[in-house]
């Protein structure tokens, strides 16, 4: 039985049914957190088992067991409105414009200053919302969330059967080779890097559907390829996912040679700071996204159905756009 004895903090005794198991296991058939993400908390130092910390996931439990598990250190909270990111908003669905920097749910530990709990606690609702789909933490824009289970179970088998179109506007490191086309390559969890994932040969099967939409910086020349020292320039490209794995974009535009500006785990280069709240790309600067990538999700719509939702660019990329 688990309770939290203050926030953030969970108690657990390990029962007869689970003695034996190792604490891994114990926990994710608890919380039911992501399996990556509880390795990562039991390695942080942040559970307690009988009084000693653990810090190794397959450590044996036993019945009468007193697991504790300490919260994540506080990150500071987005000062944002969330109501006034609201898209769309009806009996059954809610339709946001995702911060970046805001996690879509929880993780270990940390259950608030993500989108469902603050959405439920700034709309006042007494359940939370469903995310229909998850968008990075460090990604912005459209996020369909249910406000039943029903709709939620609709929507998600509607992803499931391929039947849903989601795209994207990313700002590139360096131009796609050619001007559209498809990047097809299989993605699975990194096993040695907990919280990413890879291109591999034995994952699951991944397709993004690309088209460059132009240059956003002057030192663009039309070609990807860095390698004689050149600045590559930045890129606009809309992305449309055929299949949604976790990092999809981000992994398919790093292996095609050009990685997501700002993107530190799959190849976007780090940036100079130059003025406060700018970055420095050759000669010129960029607005500075606080807490996220370059990566915003622009649309959501059922293909074969009435439910199409657009926005525009964010609105931290309008200066790019008049750079064109």
């Amino acid at each position: 039985m688990a309770r939290r004895s203050s926030p953030g903090r969970l108690d657990l005794i390990v029962s007869r049914s689970q003695d034996g198991l190792r604490l891994l296991d114990v926990l994710i058939g608890i919380a039911k957190w992501p399996p990556d993400e509880v390795v990562a908390m039991v390695k942080s130092g942040r559970v307690w088992v009988g009084g000693k910390r653990v810090q190794a996931p397959g450590r044996l439990v036993a019945s009468g067991q007193r697991i504790v598990i300490q919260p994540a250190p506080s990150r500071p909270a987005l000062d944002v409105d969330l109501r006034g990111r609201i898209l769309h908003l009806d009996e059954h669905v809610v339709v946001l414009d995702k911060p970046a920097g805001m996690p879509s749910v929880p993780t270990p530990g940390t259950d608030q200053g993500v989108v469902t709990t603050e959405l439920a606690r700034t709309m006042g609702w007494p359940d939370l919302p469903i995310p229909v789909h998850r968008l990075d933490r460090d990604t912005s824009g459209v996020m369909v969330l249910a406000r039943d289970r029903r709709t939620a179970r609709v929507l998600q088998d509607l992803q499931m059967d391929g039947r849903v179109r989601r795209w994207y506007l990313a700002i590139t490191v360096g131009r796609p080779k050619s001007n559209e086309g498809l990047w097809r390559w299989p993605i699975r969890r990194a096993p040695k890097q907990t919280g990413r994932f890879e291109i591999h040969s034995k994952g699951k099967h991944a397709e993004t559907r690309f088209r460059v939409e132009g240059p956003l910086s002057e030192a663009s020349d039309g070609s990807s390829d860095a390698s004689d020292g050149s600045d590559p320039g930045l890129w606009l490209v809309k992305c449309v996912l055929v299949t949604g794995r976790t990092h999809q974009i981000r992994l398919h535009a790093s292996q095609a040679g050009c990685p997501i500006f700002v993107d530190r785990w799959y190849g976007g280069p780090m940036f100079k700071r130059g003025p406060i709240g700018r970055l420095r790309i050759g000669a010129g600067f960029l607005p500075e996204r606080i807490g996220g990538l370059y990566l915003h999700s622009t649309g959501w719509s059922i293909s074969d159905g009435p439910i199409r939702l657009d926005m525009v660019q964010p609105p931290d990329w309008e200066s790019l756009f008049e750079r064109k």
